[in-house]
């Protein structure tokens, strides 16, 4: 590539890059970041604990030559409010996957994100899909 090229393709991506940061500062917060401000339209997520004495479920699996448990924590009204996967071999590849899903899942079901849509999205499939199912 040119000098010349090289020289026009910079100061581009440096215009390029001011515009972006002009558009992001532009959203009424004052944040140069862009994000906005809290009670600016968006709702704000509120965390449903767990009481410390709970009901809880535990399940034990075999899936593909893969061993473990499912515990499933209960809220007072019987819903799920959190999810433990323990694997038969700990220090695993698969059992430090499967802990990572396990918070993220239970972080989701106590900020109120129903468990159907999670099963959707982390299934790839479309909710209608799933209900068509049932």
């Amino acid at each position: 590539m040119s000098a010349a090229k090289e020289i026009v393709i910079v100061e581009h991506n440096e215009e390029h890059s001011l515009n972006a940061s002009k558009e992001a500062g532009s959203n009424g917060s004052g944040d140069p970041t862009g994000t906005p401000a809290v009670g600016a339209g968006c709702p704000t997520a509120v965390r449903r604990r767990l009481p410390d004495e709970r009901h809880s479920l535990t399940h034990h699996f075999s899936v593909g030559g893969q061993e473990g448990y499912v515990t499933v924590g209960l809220y007072e009204d019987g819903l799920p409010g959190e999810l433990f996967i323990r694997m038969a071999k700990e220090g695993s590849t698969v059992s430090g996957l499967m802990d990572s899903f396990a918070t993220a899942v239970s972080l989701a079901l106590q900020y109120g994100v129903p468990l159907l849509w999670q099963a959707c999205h982390n299934n790839g499939n479309q909710k209608d899909q799933i209900m068509r199912r049932r």
